[in-house]
């Protein structure tokens, strides 16, 4: 058995524990009434997701079955088969042998064997309604896990939004810069030049500028985390889409 300590220094014999006792004290003795009565340890399970309940399956089934035990249905529904099963064998036995009347013994094996066939198709249509349950549980959990994503979608959007709309606004920055920069150092060499040069002739010296080509340089590193973030804005937004496409298609498999 795993154990845990809080940073209160309180230990806990498994995260199941450690988990409820970070809920509300109502919320956590709902969650321990419902486990009490639920005889399906993945029923709990899918209650405890919607709970928000950060741990595994496994660490909730232990937990479940040292807390609450439950009846074995399966379990004891196979052990009458089995024993139903060895009874009619051995009748069978008994009559051949002459151990028995056959009137009497054929009469006692049809009410044995009848006993056996209903004990079966209890069986059967217990582990279908079982399977059943497991799919569907299964269908509720992701549609869970994919609405949780979906909730959380337009807080990851708005984040990559604000991230290009501050890049476009540092790119337009440094261009104005650059602009300014350029029309200075433009000045600068038609001033400074010992020969009469075009305008032209001196913007291109000027663009050779060492100040001028360290902006350059920065407006192009700033085009490709433009050119990324537009993208990833496209990515997401298009996953809006896919949530939905993914939630209907798990609700058709479970009709």
């Amino acid at each position: 058995m795993t154990t845990s300590t809080a940073t209160s220094g309180k230990v806990y014999l498994s995260v199941v524990d450690q988990w409820l006792d970070s809920l509300p004290a109502s919320e956590s003795d709902i969650f321990k009434e419902f486990a009490e009565i639920t005889p399906s340890a993945v029923e709990i399970w899918v209650y405890a997701g919607i709970m928000q309940y950060p741990g595994s399956f496994n660490d909730l089934a232990r937990w479940v079955k040292m807390k609450y035990r439950k009846l074995d249905s399966r379990g004891i529904l196979n052990s009458e088969i089995s024993a139903l099963h060895s009874d009619v064998q051995e009748l069978r036995m008994a009559i051949t042998s002459g151990e028995i009347k056959g009137s009497d013994g054929a009469a006692r094996l049809a009410s044995l064997e009848k006993e056996l066939r209903s004990h079966i198709e209890t069986s059967e249509r217990m582990n279908k309604t079982i399977d059943k349950r497991g799919l569907t549980l299964a269908g509720a959990d992701r549609v869970m896990r994919e609405k949780e994503q979906s909730m959380r979608l337009p807080a990851r959007k708005h984040y990559w939004v604000a991230q290009l709309i501050k890049s476009k606004i540092a790119r337009n920055a440094t261009f104005e810069k650059k602009k300014q920069l350029k029309k200075n150092i433009t000045k600068e060499v038609i001033a400074t030049s010992p020969v009469k040069l075009s305008q032209s002739a001196a913007e291109q010296a000027a663009e050779r500028h060492e100040s001028l080509a360290s902006l350059t340089a920065k407006i192009k590193e700033l085009d490709l985390i433009i050119e990324y973030l537009e993208k990833v804005e496209k990515t997401m937004s298009q996953m809006g889409f896919d949530i939905k496409n993914i939630v209907e298609l798990q609700k058709m498999e479970q009709l």
